[in-house]
């Protein structure tokens, strides 16, 4: 994975982290995914790697986001 897609994907893992916990959104998260877009990947190229990504930390963590 590219280090842009990569630093995306692990700013939108932590706004879905954020969600689930009531915390704050992280900041940069807007310009993450703009510079990923700008770099040539897709939304779902994206939101479909932290969906992965943060559906794997809910099973390896079960219980912990209710």
């Amino acid at each position: 994975m590219n280090n842009i897609l990569e630093a995306a994907v692990g700013i939108v893992v932590d706004g879905y982290r954020a969600d689930r916990t009531g915390q704050r959104q992280p900041a940069g998260l807007d310009k993450a995914v703009s510079a990923a877009h700008a770099a040539g990947y897709s939304s779902a190229d994206i939101f479909g790697a932290a969906d992965r990504r943060f559906g794997q930390e809910l099973i390896d963590n079960a219980g912990q986001y209710r």
